[in-house]
């Protein structure tokens, strides 16, 4: 949470509210957390998986993408050394180079 938050100050952005699911995000020292820096939490319903519908997009649409376009321009450039054992890394790398230039992007 700590993290998050970092990040969204970094960016100018206050997190005022957080829509999660039941899991750890409804334990209490998140919860506190949450209460003491006056954001609202509030989670989905049970089996409500369409409510992470834009995440899920996100993740799918942007970063997977992205990682795939980059393993396959490796794999053009370099055949013998590209393998499907680096697609977490060029999930990373994605998500690492390319989110913070998409989120400019939509300013």
């Amino acid at each position: 949470k700590l993290d998050i938050r970092a990040m969204g100050l970094l960016h100018g952005v206050t997190i005022q509210h957080y829509h999660c699911d039941n899991g750890r995000f409804a334990d209490k020292a998140f919860v506190e957390a949450c209460a003491q820096q006056r954001q609202v939490i509030t989670f989905c319903g049970v089996n409500a998986h369409q409510q992470n519908g834009i995440a899920e997009r996100h993740i799918r649409d942007h970063l997977q993408d992205q990682a795939r376009k980059q393993l396959l321009f490796a794999k053009h450039r370099w055949p013998q050394a590209i393998d499907l054992a680096l697609w977490p890394y060029a999930l990373r790398n994605s998500q690492t180079c390319c989110a913070p230039t998409q989120q400019a992007s939509r300013h």
